[in-house]
């Protein structure tokens, strides 16, 4: 009889025999919710298996001692580790109906809808409340907290560090830092009815702070890191600012000169993003002018690094790398700075089409389009094409690109994106692929493939475009690793009730793998006490992000943490945080490691006879 083998994602571990159980038992594996070795299983790796000659194996006997001290240190240290790491696998964050404690007057959330989860976990969600009798509802933020759900602000109560009677109007959370304060902007309703807006902070245990407040009938373009570095634009001017004190330092005062230009014009800055390293990505304009009578408005981007010096990515009538001179991207056709993608390296990726310039200044601007194509930076900041309408659309046997999406950038440079392909069978015509510098195009899920983890005929619909009877897009997001989370809506001829407009939630494991995290039609305990199940059935899920220009990711952090909404089919919603294909926190990742050890022991052997 074989060795039986232990087997940890890649790694065999071979074990004297054992009796495997009779034909036909199905293996335990890390997915099998009924096991009992299932945390140990899930503690090892998502992909951790007991098996002999492809069965699954009985309680171990007498002759396993052999492997005891292998199996003994991962029952202490691998449990103890995954309670430090990732559990459950599904985390309730929010329901309706649950009662909203810290907004008194018997509050109970409504509608609530997930917003943002931070590097750690931390979740804020939004929730209508709903009060006894006569009470008005209310719009309110909130964030998870260690034993309930903790609020953030409250919609019509005075904001802090006012002393004008402001009030909190629209509230929007932007950034988990990495230490748990939560930053999120709020506009500000005075008495006398002037505007302002304000950007607070959210500490779990010192509440919400005013940081900085601007006046004016427009939102400023601001924008926090994981370390709580703020940039911001004020009536055109960059500005940085950095705690605990948050005084403005100037990076670049309205009406200076463009930097990068041959000529001399003022340049006047508007949205902008900063990345962990603080450097900062930030669109604005400048006047040209175009002989004698005309002038012409033109739309650029600029990169500030940690110093502030400005540095230019590019300026419409710059001519388009790789193309005559003639070429440059339009204005409309050069996305605002919301919607391009920078990442942590300082690498910026956006979708824009190719116009000869005099159509861009023409009055009114004329654009015939010599291509469309996706653009990024290279290792010396300079503008390329990435790919193209038109080009070769991998995995789809000969199929080419014909409808670019927007890209979204990981922090390894890996660029992700939607488009349609031409010629389109009929069950494939959309996708969404992956790429960089380094490795070659590869789709990531296209239109018509089984859906990972549903039964035979329930495949992938249209990716990137407006769902079924839904009024809402299938969506990606990706994360630092580059790993792409999907919500994709479904065509279904399986038999399977998945509701009336079908979809599902798939993230990338560590191995690529897509993994089916949940879908229409599944039901959902949302009580978080284990004692008490409450199981109700999902009608329709949350997207993750905008597809169109795909910058936001709000819902699947670095960790592979997917933040989610479900609506239920009794009208009521839930916000849920999936651990399904998470890595461990850094705790948890050393005890695992200190168990892993033991496998790269060298096996003792007999001396030779």
């Amino acid at each position: 009889m074989s060795d039986t083998i232990l087997v940890f994602g890649t790694k065999q571990v071979a074990c004297p025999p054992l009796t495997a159980y009779p034909a036909g038992a199905a293996p335990i594996t890390a997915n099998s919710g009924s096991s009992a070795l299932q945390p140990l299983l899930r503690s090892i790796s998502p992909a951790a298996t007991l098996f002999h000659e492809g069965q699954l194996m009985k309680p171990l006997p007498f002759s396993w001692l052999g492997c005891l001290p292998l199996t003994a240190a991962l029952a202490i240290l691998l449990p103890v580790a995954r309670s430090q790491a990732l559990t459950p696998d599904l985390a309730v964050i929010a329901v309706s109906g649950q009662s909203a404690v810290d907004a008194g007057v018997d509050y109970q959330f409504g509608r609530v809808y997930g917003r943002l989860v931070g590097p750690n976990g931390e979740v804020a969600f939004g929730a209508d409340l709903e009060g006894p009798g006569d009470v008005p509802s209310r719009e309110s933020l909130w964030r998870n907290g260690p034993q309930a759900p903790q609020l953030v602000a409250l919609v019509g109560d005075a904001a802090p560090g006012t002393a004008d009677g402001s009030v909190f109007e629209a509230v929007s959370p932007r950034q988990f830092a990495s230490d748990g304060t939560l930053f999120f902007m709020s506009d500000l309703a005075e008495t006398n009815n002037t505007p302002s807006f304000g950007l607070l902070s959210h500490g779990s245990v010192s509440g919400s702070n005013l940081l900085l407040r601007f006046a004016g009938q427009f939102r400023p373009g601001v924008d926090v890191n994981e370390n709580g570095v703020i940039a911001a634009t004020v009536e055109h001017s960059l500005y940085r600012y950095e705690g605990p004190s948050y005084t403005p330092q100037l990076v670049f005062a309205s009406g200076d000169p463009a930097p990068g230009l041959d000529y001399e014009t003022p340049l006047y800055l508007g949205v902008v993003q900063i990345n962990k390293k603080g450097e900062v990505f930030v669109g604005g304009g400048i006047i040209r002018e175009a002989g004698t009578l005309e002038q012409h408005n033109l739309y650029g981007y600029w990169i500030a690094d940690a110093d502030g010096s400005l540095s230019k990515v590019y300026l419409e009538g710059d001519s388009a790398p790789g193309f005559a001179p003639e070429y440059s991207i339009p204005r409309g056709y050069v996305p605002f700075t919301g919607d391009v993608s920078f990442n942590d390296a300082g690498k910026v990726a956006f979708w824009g089409g190719v116009v000869e310039f005099d159509a861009i200044v023409a009055s009114p601007p004329m654009y015939n389009f010599k291509s469309k194509m996706i653009w990024t930076t290279n290792e010396s900041g300079e503008l390329e094409a990435f790919v193209q309408d038109g080009s070769l659309a991998p995995g789809t046997a000969g199929g080419a690109f014909s409808g670019l999406l927007g890209p979204s950038l990981s922090s390894k440079d890996d660029i992700v994106f939607a488009a349609d392909v031409t010629p389109s069978g009929p069950e494939m015509r959309s996708g969404i692929w992956r790429g960089s510098d380094s490795e070659p195009l590869a789709a990531v899920a296209l239109e018509g493939q089984q859906a990972p983890g549903l039964p035979p005929g329930v495949v992938f619909s249209e990716l990137g475009w407006f769902g079924p009877d839904s009024g809402e897009p299938s969506s990606y997001e990706v994360n630092g690793s580059g790993r792409v989370a999907l919500h994709v809506f479904l065509d279904n001829n399986s038999g399977v009730d998945l509701g009336s407009a079908p979809s599902g939630i798939w993230a990338e494991d560590l191995n690529g793998a897509l993994t089916l995290i949940t879908h229409t039609g599944a039901a959902l305990d949302v009580n978080p006490d284990p004692e008490i199940v409450d199981q109700r059935v999902i009608a329709s899920l949350s997207t993750l992000g905008d597809t169109y220009e795909n910058t936001s990711q709000n819902y699947f952090n670095d960790r592979g943490q997917i933040l989610f909404t479900a609506t239920f089919t009794d009208g009521t919603t839930g916000v849920f945080v999936s651990n399904l294909v998470a890595v461990p926190e850094p705790a948890g990742l050393a005890l695992i490691a200190t168990a892993a050890g033991l496998l790269r022991r060298p096996r003792r052997h007999a001396a030779p006879i």
